[in-house]
């Protein structure tokens, strides 16, 4: 869509488009992909974004410093460093391996991740989801909860956010 400049590279007999902009802008599924520098892999359809990334899509915003982006598989693939997400009650997920579906609406992170509320609430698991058009995230394996009274431990934590409504599995462990 946008960016201040493009060239066409050929290596190893492959297509590149090099984007260069402040951002380079991409639309797919109604969703922005916005960055410094991307590489465009015209016969993989993958796109290799760097520096200042963010996926917009409607009110929930993915930033982190790189991405690579699957468009035939509808997929944003984060790894390595610290990605945000943050919906439109600005809850607030930070994750090190997050993969969003930009068709589905739908985060799954996994090898631990932490959630901050807009009311200070934190809830941290070692993999878990979020739903973005449900409002649902879901943490499983080695949940905390922290508020500021209660720690909760469990196995699994569904928080629907716009209800403000935590509910955990069986196993729980509260110390109040």
């Amino acid at each position: 869509m946008n960016g201040e400049s493009a060239q066409l590279i050929e290596q190893f007999g492959r297509v590149f488009r090099k984007v260069i902009g402040h951002p380079a802008t991409f639309l797919h599924n109604d969703t922005y992909l916005n960055c410094d520098t991307a590489m465009w892999d015209v016969d993989s359809h993958i796109i290799n974004a760097i520096g200042h990334v963010q996926i917009i899509q409607n009110r929930t915003v993915l930033s982190s410093d790189k991405l690579d982006y699957f468009i035939d598989q509808n997929l944003a693939q984060f790894r390595g460093g610290v990605v945000q997400l943050q919906d439109k009650d600005r809850n607030t997920l930070r994750t090190r391996y997050l993969d969003f579906n930009t068709k589905d609406s739908v985060g799954i992170f996994q090898n631990g991740g932490v959630m901050k509320d807009k009311d200070g609430q934190i809830i941290e698991s070692l993999n878990g989801t979020y739903d973005s058009k449900i409002k649902t995230f879901t943490f499983a394996d080695n949940v905390n909860m922290y508020t500021d009274s209660i720690f909760v431990k469990t196995n699994r934590l569904v928080y629907e956010s716009a209800k403000r409504l935590a509910t955990f599995s069986n196993n729980t462990n509260d110390n109040t």
